[in-house]
């Protein structure tokens, strides 16, 4: 993963302010489907970046920086047999589909720049959708979403966890996701 640097006093891995670094609450996260995160590479200086908040924890998840690390055309090495897309864009599973995902792609950005990739990148045609139903009630973000129903990165990564390997990953990622708000909060925010 090719990540931009932190500015100066902020921590090189969670990119909070060296007072405030999560790091040490962060602990492992077992989960059976693989995550792999294509990102905007805008996102990748941010320290309100969610998808490198759930890199941190979870076992099987890596974060490509699209533009940076892969190129757009690269993208469709990705997208082999038992790999699903995670996106809003259709009706929303309940149940878990079977046969289950082996791996879930999920585009990471504005919410304007994960539908202008998923238009653009060809790699992502004809991959099954994953839709997840909105989260049940409004909870804190550093963010304010442009639709009701739209999740930061982090959110929708739990959400299809807690669908397709239960509630346990799913929790420990919105506890950390939600200790990520709290002290993101207090640090100002920063640097976008």
């Amino acid at each position: 993963m090719a990540e931009m640097l932190p500015r100066p006093g902020r921590c090189p891995r969670c990119f909070l302010q060296q007072a405030l670094c999560l790091c040490a609450q962060v602990r492992p996260i077992a989960h059976r489907t693989e995550v792999v995160v294509l990102r905007h590479w805008v996102e990748s200086s941010k320290n309100s970046n969610t998808a490198r908040i759930a890199a941190l924890a979870l076992e099987r998840c890596a974060i490509h920086d699209l533009g940076r690390d892969l190129e757009p055309r690269q993208v469709g090495i990705l997208a082999r047999p038992g790999t699903w897309l995670l996106f809003p864009d259709g009706d929303a599973v309940t149940a878990p589909p079977h046969p289950a995902p082996e791996r879930v792609l999920v585009l990471d950005g504005s919410w304007h720049q994960a539908r202008r990739m998923r238009q653009r990148l060809a790699g992502l045609r004809g991959l099954p959708i994953l839709c997840l139903p909105p989260p049940p009630a409004p909870i804190e973000r550093l963010r304010t979403p442009p639709r009701r129903g739209n999740m930061a990165t982090i959110e929708a990564i739990a959400a299809a966890l807690e669908l397709l390997d239960g509630a346990e990953p799913a929790a420990a990622l919105r506890e950390l996701f939600a200790l990520h708000v709290v002290r993101s909060r207090v640090s100002g925010r920063g640097y976008p």
